[in-house]
């Protein structure tokens, strides 16, 4: 029986989804890091349908950076952090957005029904 590659695709994204718990420290880390090496002083929140363990096949792990104005550098911050996951053990292809807000946009998303919360307080027991 041949194996489809999507279905074998969808499996394994299904699984990483599943483990976010165990997948949100090492996001949380390596995004913390990177931003530390670039003197970004900010906050990392996750959102989205992964937090509340009501994801899909197309869903994505959402990560929101909130800083006090969005770097000129933020290719290459997203970049380095997607690099350090990999390096981490994480697949390339990690369904994971990473999101850069001023206060005045994050406070827009959550006047438009986004469920932001702070990193450390969905970690906090996990670490």
């Amino acid at each position: 029986m041949k194996v489809d590659p999507y279905i074998e695709f969808v499996k394994e994204k299904m699984n990483i989804l599943s483990n976010f718990p165990q997948i949100a420290i090492i996001i949380y880390e390596v995004t913390r890091k990177v931003l530390e090496e670039y003197d970004i002083n900010a906050e990392i929140f996750f959102f989205g349908s992964v937090i509340n363990g009501k994801f899909t096949a197309v869903s994505d792990i959402d990560v929101a950076i909130l800083a006090n104005k969005v770097p000129e550098k933020r290719k290459e911050i997203i970049r380095e952090i997607f690099e350090a996951l990999e390096s981490k053990g994480l697949p390339w292809w990690l369904p994971l957005e990473i999101h850069f807000f001023t206060l005045s946009m994050f406070s827009a998303f959550k006047r438009g029904g986004a469920n932001f919360i702070k990193a450390e307080d969905f970690l906090c027991g996990l670490l």
